[in-house]
């Protein structure tokens, strides 16, 4: 089942990260993604594919995302074939401690906060998009790559570039 499509746009505010104390802050990033991995376990796939460009065809996708780990602590290895740098080359995305991960998820206006339930469909189109336009880790795995991982050690890396 395909977790995205059309982008959510958000209204420009200052850094929710300013807005949160880190004992807040902490809180709902650990419920934010509990809430996610239940969510990607629902559309897991035999493989463990919780999202591909093509869910249709898999085998036909030029990205996906495979999740790993457990509840209270996962990531995803993310395959994209789109890049010739990283093709064959998957790398590890874990959104524990990512600086812009919950960030991207998160606002202080009730509106624009997709950290609740209902705004998770909003959440995915917002990571898609994120994925389609090459902002989520993969220019952090290719510099990984070129500094010497290799793939039977696939790089860890954070959403920013």
């Amino acid at each position: 089942m395909m977790l995205h499509g059309k982008q959510h746009r958000r209204s420009h505010e200052p850094s929710p990260r300013a807005q949160l104390t880190a004992e807040d802050r902490q809180r709902l990033e650990t419920k934010f993604l509990q809430l996610l991995y239940d969510e990607f376990t629902k559309h897991q796939d035999s493989h463990g594919v919780v999202e591909a460009d093509e869910p249709t065809h898999p085998e036909q996708s030029q990205w996906c995302w495979i999740l790993h780990g457990t509840r209270q602590h996962w990531w995803l290895e993310v395959q994209d074939q789109r890049i010739s740098e990283l093709k064959g080359h998957p790398y590890y995305l874990d959104p524990r401690g990512d600086p812009q991960f919950f960030d991207l998820a998160w606002s202080p206006n009730p509106s624009d906060d997709l950290t609740k339930p209902e705004r998770l469909p909003d959440f995915f189109l917002s990571i898609g998009t994120n994925m389609d336009e090459n902002l989520f880790g993969q220019t952090a795995a290719i510099r990984a790559y070129k500094a010497g991982a290799t793939t039977d050690h696939p790089p860890w890396v954070h959403t920013h570039n």
